[in-house]
Protein backbone atom coordinates (compact mmCIF):
# COMPACT_ATOMS: atom_id res chain seq x y z
CA UNK A 1 0.00 0.00 0.00
CA UNK A 2 2.81 2.70 0.73
CA UNK A 3 4.50 1.96 -2.26
CA UNK A 4 1.16 2.36 -4.34
CA UNK A 5 1.23 5.84 -2.63
CA UNK A 6 4.63 6.87 -2.94
CA UNK A 7 3.73 5.63 -6.76
CA UNK A 8 0.89 7.86 -7.02
CA UNK A 9 2.58 10.78 -5.45
CA UNK A 10 5.70 10.41 -8.31
CA UNK A 11 2.81 10.10 -10.97
CA UNK A 12 1.16 13.11 -9.56
CA UNK A 13 4.21 15.63 -9.56
CA UNK A 14 5.28 14.12 -12.70
CA UNK A 15 2.36 15.25 -14.28
CA UNK A 16 2.43 18.77 -12.86
CA UNK A 17 5.49 19.34 -14.02
CA UNK A 18 5.12 17.89 -17.80
CA UNK A 19 1.58 20.18 -17.49
CA UNK A 20 3.41 23.05 -16.67
CA UNK A 21 5.73 22.60 -19.45
CA UNK A 22 3.56 21.61 -21.98
CA UNK A 23 0.88 24.59 -21.49
CA UNK A 24 3.95 26.58 -21.60
CA UNK A 25 6.31 25.33 -24.25
CA UNK A 26 4.01 23.89 -26.59
CA UNK A 27 2.84 26.70 -29.25
CA UNK A 28 -0.77 25.46 -29.98
CA UNK A 29 -1.42 24.97 -26.57
CA UNK A 30 0.21 28.27 -24.82
CA UNK A 31 -1.50 30.83 -27.71
CA UNK A 32 -5.29 28.76 -26.54
CA UNK A 33 -4.72 28.86 -23.42
CA UNK A 34 -3.51 32.92 -22.88
CA UNK A 35 -7.38 33.83 -23.96
CA UNK A 36 -9.01 30.84 -22.69
CA UNK A 37 -7.03 30.40 -18.76
CA UNK A 38 -9.48 31.81 -16.99
CA UNK A 39 -12.13 29.94 -18.22
CA UNK A 40 -10.30 27.02 -17.54
CA UNK A 41 -9.61 27.88 -13.61
CA UNK A 42 -13.70 28.49 -13.57
CA UNK A 43 -14.16 24.82 -14.87
CA UNK A 44 -11.25 23.60 -12.35
CA UNK A 45 -12.64 25.27 -9.23
CA UNK A 46 -16.23 24.19 -9.92
CA UNK A 47 -14.93 20.72 -10.50
CA UNK A 48 -12.91 21.19 -7.44
CA UNK A 49 -15.64 21.98 -5.39
CA UNK A 50 -17.92 19.18 -5.60
CA UNK A 51 -14.76 17.01 -4.87
CA UNK A 52 -14.24 18.62 -2.06
CA UNK A 53 -17.83 17.93 -1.02
CA UNK A 54 -17.02 14.26 -1.27
CA UNK A 55 -15.19 12.27 1.23
CA UNK A 56 -12.57 10.86 -0.85
CA UNK A 57 -9.54 8.91 0.49
CA UNK A 58 -6.70 11.86 0.54
CA UNK A 59 -8.85 13.97 2.03
CA UNK A 60 -9.67 11.42 4.93
CA UNK A 61 -6.11 10.55 5.17
CA UNK A 62 -4.86 14.08 5.46
CA UNK A 63 -6.21 16.93 6.39
CA UNK A 64 -3.99 19.20 5.09
CA UNK A 65 -3.89 17.91 1.93
CA UNK A 66 -8.05 19.25 1.95
CA UNK A 67 -6.59 22.52 3.08
CA UNK A 68 -4.04 22.65 -0.18
CA UNK A 69 -7.14 21.94 -2.10
CA UNK A 70 -9.17 24.64 -0.55
CA UNK A 71 -6.30 26.94 -1.27
CA UNK A 72 -6.47 25.82 -5.06
CA UNK A 73 -10.04 26.38 -5.42
CA UNK A 74 -10.08 29.57 -3.56
CA UNK A 75 -7.42 30.74 -6.09
CA UNK A 76 -9.07 29.60 -9.02
CA UNK A 77 -12.11 31.47 -7.91
CA UNK A 78 -10.49 35.09 -7.37
CA UNK A 79 -8.25 34.00 -10.32
CA UNK A 80 -11.57 34.10 -12.67
CA UNK A 81 -13.09 37.42 -11.02
CA UNK A 82 -9.27 39.27 -11.23
CA UNK A 83 -8.86 38.28 -14.69
CA UNK A 84 -12.53 37.14 -16.43
CA UNK A 85 -15.43 38.57 -15.37
CA UNK A 86 -15.60 40.56 -12.55
CA UNK A 87 -18.33 41.89 -10.32
CA UNK A 88 -19.50 44.57 -12.41
CA UNK A 89 -19.63 42.42 -15.09
CA UNK A 90 -16.85 43.43 -16.93
CA UNK A 91 -14.54 40.93 -19.17
CA UNK A 92 -11.52 41.14 -18.75
CA UNK A 93 -11.20 45.13 -17.02
CA UNK A 94 -8.67 43.49 -15.30
CA UNK A 95 -5.20 44.87 -18.13
CA UNK A 96 -6.97 48.33 -18.31
CA UNK A 97 -7.26 48.76 -14.45
CA UNK A 98 -3.92 47.90 -14.04
CA UNK A 99 -2.57 49.92 -16.34
CA UNK A 100 -4.28 52.76 -14.75
CA UNK A 101 -2.49 51.84 -11.11
CA UNK A 102 0.78 51.55 -13.02
CA UNK A 103 0.56 55.15 -14.63
CA UNK A 104 -0.06 56.15 -11.19
CA UNK A 105 2.98 54.64 -9.60
CA UNK A 106 5.28 55.12 -12.69
CA UNK A 107 6.91 52.37 -14.68
CA UNK A 108 10.25 51.81 -16.78
CA UNK A 109 10.40 53.20 -20.34
CA UNK A 110 9.24 50.04 -22.47
CA UNK A 111 7.09 48.03 -20.30
CA UNK A 112 3.86 46.72 -21.28
CA UNK A 113 1.67 44.38 -19.52
CA UNK A 114 0.61 41.75 -21.68
CA UNK A 115 -1.67 38.35 -21.95
CA UNK A 116 1.06 36.34 -22.29
CA UNK A 117 2.63 38.21 -19.01
CA UNK A 118 -0.35 37.98 -17.06
CA UNK A 119 -1.04 34.16 -17.98
CA UNK A 120 2.53 33.11 -17.57
CA UNK A 121 2.59 34.63 -13.73
CA UNK A 122 -0.69 32.94 -12.90
CA UNK A 123 0.24 29.96 -13.96
CA UNK A 124 3.44 29.97 -13.02
CA UNK A 125 3.26 31.75 -9.60
CA UNK A 126 -0.36 30.28 -8.67
CA UNK A 127 -1.06 27.00 -10.30
CA UNK A 128 2.69 25.33 -10.11
CA UNK A 129 3.11 26.21 -6.33
CA UNK A 130 -0.35 25.21 -5.29
CA UNK A 131 -0.64 22.06 -6.89
CA UNK A 132 3.22 20.91 -5.78
CA UNK A 133 1.55 22.36 -2.18
CA UNK A 134 -0.50 19.45 -2.45
CA UNK A 135 1.75 16.73 -3.71
CA UNK A 136 4.16 18.03 -0.74
CA UNK A 137 1.35 17.26 2.10
CA UNK A 138 3.47 16.92 5.36
CA UNK A 139 7.00 15.87 4.36
CA UNK A 140 7.83 18.99 2.38
CA UNK A 141 5.20 21.35 3.76
CA UNK A 142 7.25 24.76 3.04
CA UNK A 143 5.59 24.98 -0.44
CA UNK A 144 2.36 24.86 1.31
CA UNK A 145 3.56 27.71 4.07
CA UNK A 146 4.76 29.34 0.53
CA UNK A 147 1.22 29.27 -1.23
CA UNK A 148 -0.49 29.90 2.19
CA UNK A 149 1.77 33.07 1.93
CA UNK A 150 0.74 33.97 -1.52
CA UNK A 151 -2.90 33.99 -0.47
CA UNK A 152 -3.33 35.99 2.69
CA UNK A 153 -0.63 38.77 0.60
CA UNK A 154 -2.32 39.08 -1.99
CA UNK A 155 -5.63 39.57 -0.52
CA UNK A 156 -3.90 42.52 1.79
CA UNK A 157 -2.68 43.68 -1.56
CA UNK A 158 -6.19 43.79 -3.09
CA UNK A 159 -7.79 45.43 -0.41
CA UNK A 160 -5.16 48.15 0.67
CA UNK A 161 -5.48 48.47 -3.25
CA UNK A 162 -8.74 49.19 -2.73
CA UNK A 163 -8.96 51.85 0.22
CA UNK A 164 -5.91 53.60 -1.15
CA UNK A 165 -7.83 54.33 -4.65
CA UNK A 166 -11.05 54.60 -2.56
CA UNK A 167 -12.92 52.10 -5.34
CA UNK A 168 -13.58 48.44 -6.49
CA UNK A 169 -10.83 46.14 -8.15
CA UNK A 170 -11.37 43.31 -9.74
CA UNK A 171 -10.21 40.58 -7.74
CA UNK A 172 -11.56 42.54 -4.65
CA UNK A 173 -14.58 40.26 -3.95
CA UNK A 174 -13.07 37.15 -3.80
CA UNK A 175 -9.57 38.59 -1.98
CA UNK A 176 -12.44 39.46 0.99
CA UNK A 177 -14.67 36.91 0.89
CA UNK A 178 -12.14 33.90 0.08
CA UNK A 179 -8.06 34.84 0.56
CA UNK A 180 -8.23 36.71 3.74
CA UNK A 181 -10.20 33.90 5.53
CA UNK A 182 -8.56 31.02 4.20
CA UNK A 183 -5.35 32.65 4.70
CA UNK A 184 -5.83 33.07 8.40
CA UNK A 185 -7.69 29.68 8.61
CA UNK A 186 -4.71 28.19 7.05
CA UNK A 187 -1.54 29.43 9.01
CA UNK A 188 -3.71 28.68 12.00
CA UNK A 189 -4.69 25.04 11.25
CA UNK A 190 -0.40 24.21 10.46
CA UNK A 191 0.59 25.87 13.54
CA UNK A 192 -1.98 23.68 16.06
CA UNK A 193 -2.39 20.37 14.21
CA UNK A 194 1.46 20.19 12.35
CA UNK A 195 3.32 22.05 15.11
CA UNK A 196 4.61 24.44 12.36
CA UNK A 197 6.60 27.58 14.44
CA UNK A 198 6.16 31.12 13.73
CA UNK A 199 9.31 31.39 11.83
CA UNK A 200 7.57 29.27 9.31
CA UNK A 201 4.19 31.01 8.81
CA UNK A 202 6.54 34.18 8.90
CA UNK A 203 8.51 32.45 6.14
CA UNK A 204 5.71 31.52 4.22
CA UNK A 205 4.12 35.23 4.25
CA UNK A 206 7.64 36.41 3.68
CA UNK A 207 7.62 34.25 0.22
CA UNK A 208 4.18 35.86 -1.29
CA UNK A 209 5.64 39.44 -0.01
CA UNK A 210 8.85 38.39 -2.19
CA UNK A 211 6.76 37.60 -5.43
CA UNK A 212 4.64 40.54 -5.19
CA UNK A 213 7.41 42.73 -4.83
CA UNK A 214 9.16 40.93 -7.98
CA UNK A 215 6.56 41.80 -9.60
CA UNK A 216 6.49 45.10 -8.87
CA UNK A 217 9.96 45.60 -9.74
CA UNK A 218 9.36 43.93 -13.25
CA UNK A 219 6.90 46.69 -13.68
CA UNK A 220 9.00 49.93 -11.67
CA UNK A 221 12.34 48.60 -13.58
CA UNK A 222 11.03 46.73 -16.91
CA UNK A 223 13.12 43.84 -15.54
CA UNK A 224 11.33 41.90 -18.29
CA UNK A 225 7.63 41.71 -18.93
CA UNK A 226 8.10 38.32 -20.60
CA UNK A 227 10.67 36.50 -18.59
CA UNK A 228 11.44 33.18 -19.54
CA UNK A 229 9.04 30.80 -18.12
CA UNK A 230 12.06 28.63 -16.45
CA UNK A 231 13.16 31.62 -14.56
CA UNK A 232 9.75 32.16 -13.09
CA UNK A 233 9.00 28.63 -12.39
CA UNK A 234 12.55 28.28 -10.64
CA UNK A 235 10.97 31.28 -8.32
CA UNK A 236 7.90 29.28 -7.81
CA UNK A 237 9.16 26.03 -6.70
CA UNK A 238 11.91 27.99 -4.60
CA UNK A 239 10.20 26.54 -1.63
CA UNK A 240 9.96 22.82 -2.19
CA UNK A 241 13.55 23.16 -3.47
CA UNK A 242 14.82 24.66 -0.41
CA UNK A 243 12.62 21.87 1.45
CA UNK A 244 14.29 19.28 -0.38
CA UNK A 245 17.69 20.87 0.43
CA UNK A 246 16.81 20.84 3.78
CA UNK A 247 15.02 17.66 4.65
CA UNK A 248 13.97 17.58 8.46
CA UNK A 249 14.52 13.73 8.32
CA UNK A 250 18.41 15.11 8.19
CA UNK A 251 19.22 13.05 4.82
CA UNK A 252 20.57 16.70 3.07
CA UNK A 253 24.21 17.17 4.11
CA UNK A 254 26.03 19.83 5.90
CA UNK A 255 27.43 22.21 2.84
CA UNK A 256 23.80 22.01 0.80
CA UNK A 257 22.55 23.71 3.68
CA UNK A 258 25.52 26.43 4.06
CA UNK A 259 24.86 26.59 0.12
CA UNK A 260 21.02 27.53 0.47
CA UNK A 261 21.42 29.89 3.47
CA UNK A 262 24.65 31.56 1.44
CA UNK A 263 22.06 31.91 -1.41
CA UNK A 264 19.29 33.22 0.05
CA UNK A 265 21.05 35.79 2.82
CA UNK A 266 24.58 37.11 1.96
CA UNK A 267 24.82 36.37 -1.67
CA UNK A 268 21.28 38.90 -2.01
CA UNK A 269 22.47 41.43 1.04
CA UNK A 270 26.51 41.82 -0.55
CA UNK A 271 25.86 40.99 -4.47
CA UNK A 272 22.38 41.29 -5.55
CA UNK A 273 21.17 44.45 -4.08
CA UNK A 274 24.37 46.17 -4.81
CA UNK A 275 24.57 45.30 -8.29
CA UNK A 276 20.65 46.09 -8.40
CA UNK A 277 22.19 49.80 -6.81
CA UNK A 278 24.66 50.03 -8.98
CA UNK A 279 22.46 49.66 -12.27
CA UNK A 280 19.90 52.02 -10.31
CA UNK A 281 22.60 54.60 -9.97
CA UNK A 282 24.70 53.98 -12.78
CA UNK A 283 27.62 53.16 -10.48
CA UNK A 284 30.55 51.43 -12.60
CA UNK A 285 33.77 50.41 -11.27
CA UNK A 286 36.52 52.77 -11.94
CA UNK A 287 40.27 53.42 -10.95
CA UNK A 288 41.23 56.04 -8.87
CA UNK A 289 41.92 59.29 -10.23
CA UNK A 290 44.16 61.16 -7.65
CA UNK A 291 46.27 60.26 -4.43
CA UNK A 292 42.76 60.50 -2.11
CA UNK A 293 40.59 58.36 -4.10
CA UNK A 294 43.50 55.37 -4.32
CA UNK A 295 44.01 55.63 -0.25
CA UNK A 296 39.87 54.99 -0.34
CA UNK A 297 39.95 52.39 -2.76
CA UNK A 298 42.43 50.61 -0.92
CA UNK A 299 40.91 51.00 2.51
CA UNK A 300 37.91 49.76 0.45
CA UNK A 301 39.70 46.63 -0.49
CA UNK A 302 41.27 45.86 3.06
CA UNK A 303 37.67 45.84 4.37
CA UNK A 304 36.37 43.40 1.66
CA UNK A 305 39.00 40.98 2.46
CA UNK A 306 38.83 41.70 6.54
CA UNK A 307 34.70 41.56 5.84
CA UNK A 308 35.42 38.10 3.86
CA UNK A 309 37.97 36.88 6.33
CA UNK A 310 35.22 37.32 9.44
CA UNK A 311 32.06 35.58 7.17
CA UNK A 312 33.97 32.39 6.13
CA UNK A 313 36.07 31.59 9.84
CA UNK A 314 32.34 32.22 11.06
CA UNK A 315 30.82 29.98 8.78
CA UNK A 316 33.66 27.50 9.88
CA UNK A 317 32.35 27.87 13.65
CA UNK A 318 28.89 27.44 12.80
CA UNK A 319 29.13 24.01 10.93
CA UNK A 320 32.00 22.24 13.34
CA UNK A 321 30.66 23.85 16.74
CA UNK A 322 27.72 25.34 16.39
CA UNK A 323 26.27 21.99 13.86
CA UNK A 324 24.04 24.60 12.22
CA UNK A 325 23.96 27.20 9.62
CA UNK A 326 23.82 30.98 9.03
CA UNK A 327 20.28 31.28 8.47
CA UNK A 328 17.28 31.74 11.02
CA UNK A 329 15.50 28.43 10.18
CA UNK A 330 18.44 26.59 10.90
CA UNK A 331 20.46 27.61 13.43
CA UNK A 332 23.27 26.28 15.47
CA UNK A 333 22.14 23.72 17.62
CA UNK A 334 24.99 24.47 19.80
CA UNK A 335 26.16 28.02 21.87
CA UNK A 336 29.42 29.62 19.60
CA UNK A 337 32.22 31.08 21.49
CA UNK A 338 35.31 30.04 20.26
CA UNK A 339 37.51 31.66 17.39
CA UNK A 340 36.25 35.17 16.85
CA UNK A 341 33.05 34.85 18.79
CA UNK A 342 35.61 35.29 22.02
CA UNK A 343 36.31 38.50 20.50
CA UNK A 344 32.42 39.96 18.93
CA UNK A 345 29.13 38.16 19.18
CA UNK A 346 28.47 38.22 15.67
CA UNK A 347 31.28 38.25 13.59
CA UNK A 348 29.35 36.84 10.38
CA UNK A 349 27.25 40.55 10.67
CA UNK A 350 30.20 41.98 11.42
CA UNK A 351 31.97 40.65 8.34
CA UNK A 352 29.51 41.53 5.86
CA UNK A 353 29.03 45.19 7.47
CA UNK A 354 32.97 45.18 6.77
CA UNK A 355 32.48 43.91 3.19
CA UNK A 356 29.23 46.05 2.69
CA UNK A 357 31.59 49.65 3.29
CA UNK A 358 34.22 47.99 1.43
CA UNK A 359 32.32 47.79 -1.37
CA UNK A 360 31.25 51.62 -1.58
CA UNK A 361 34.70 52.83 -0.88
CA UNK A 362 36.01 50.54 -3.88
CA UNK A 363 33.19 51.59 -5.66
CA UNK A 364 33.25 55.24 -4.90
CA UNK A 365 29.41 54.95 -4.58
CA UNK A 366 27.51 57.29 -1.96
CA UNK A 367 24.10 54.54 -2.50
CA UNK A 368 25.73 51.56 -1.75
CA UNK A 369 27.63 53.77 1.19
CA UNK A 370 23.61 54.54 2.86
CA UNK A 371 22.57 50.56 1.63
CA UNK A 372 25.69 49.52 4.13
CA UNK A 373 24.45 51.71 7.05
CA UNK A 374 20.82 50.66 6.42
CA UNK A 375 21.88 47.18 7.01
CA UNK A 376 23.84 47.82 9.77
CA UNK A 377 20.75 49.65 10.82
CA UNK A 378 18.70 47.01 10.86
CA UNK A 379 20.56 44.52 12.42
CA UNK A 380 21.32 47.29 15.48
CA UNK A 381 17.36 47.06 15.57
CA UNK A 382 16.69 43.27 15.26
CA UNK A 383 19.55 41.85 16.92
CA UNK A 384 18.51 42.76 20.20
CA UNK A 385 14.88 42.52 20.51
CA UNK A 386 14.26 39.18 18.68
CA UNK A 387 17.97 37.73 17.71
CA UNK A 388 19.29 37.70 21.38
CA UNK A 389 16.11 36.70 23.36
CA UNK A 390 15.74 33.77 21.48
CA UNK A 391 19.36 32.87 21.93
CA UNK A 392 18.49 33.54 25.49
CA UNK A 393 15.95 31.27 26.14
CA UNK A 394 17.74 28.18 24.17
CA UNK A 395 21.28 28.69 25.99
CA UNK A 396 20.43 30.07 29.28
CA UNK A 397 22.74 31.60 31.54
CA UNK A 398 25.93 30.54 29.37
CA UNK A 399 24.44 32.80 27.13
CA UNK A 400 23.91 35.62 29.00
CA UNK A 401 27.28 35.80 30.75
CA UNK A 402 28.97 35.57 27.06
CA UNK A 403 26.81 38.58 26.69
CA UNK A 404 28.71 40.65 29.62
CA UNK A 405 31.64 40.38 28.53
CA UNK A 406 31.72 40.21 24.80
CA UNK A 407 30.39 43.08 22.79
CA UNK A 408 27.44 42.94 19.87
CA UNK A 409 29.25 44.04 16.85
CA UNK A 410 32.81 45.68 17.44
CA UNK A 411 35.49 43.07 18.55
CA UNK A 412 37.36 43.36 21.92
CA UNK A 413 40.98 43.27 21.00
CA UNK A 414 41.53 40.12 24.32
CA UNK A 415 39.86 37.35 23.41
CA UNK A 416 37.09 36.51 26.32
CA UNK A 417 37.76 33.00 27.63
CA UNK A 418 34.91 31.01 28.90
CA UNK A 419 34.38 30.96 33.21
CA UNK A 420 37.74 33.08 32.90
CA UNK A 421 35.91 35.83 34.90
CA UNK A 422 34.10 33.32 37.48
CA UNK A 423 35.64 33.24 41.01
CA UNK A 424 37.44 29.82 42.04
Amino acid sequence: MTETRARSRSIFLSAVLVGTGVIQYLPPVREYLVTAWTIVALGGAIFLSLMLLEEWEPQRRDPLTRFHWILLTAYLVHQFEEHGVDLYGRPYFFITYVRSVISAIGAADGFSLTPLAIYRTNTLFVWLPLLVAVWGRRRFLWPGLAAGGLVLVNGILHVGLALWRGEYNPGVGSAIALFLPCGLLYFRFVRRRCDVPWQGVAGGVLFGVMLHVLLLLRIRFNLGSEMRPAVLGVVALAPLIANVLYDRRGETTMWLRHLLAITVLPFTVTVLVPWWIARRFDVAPTLASGAGEWIVQITGAALLALGLFFFVASLRRFATEGQGTLAPWDPPRQLVMEGLYRHVRNPMISGVVLFLFGESLVLLSVPHAAWAAAFLGVNLVYIPLFEEPQLERRFGEPYREYCRHVSRLIPRLRPWTPGASRSP
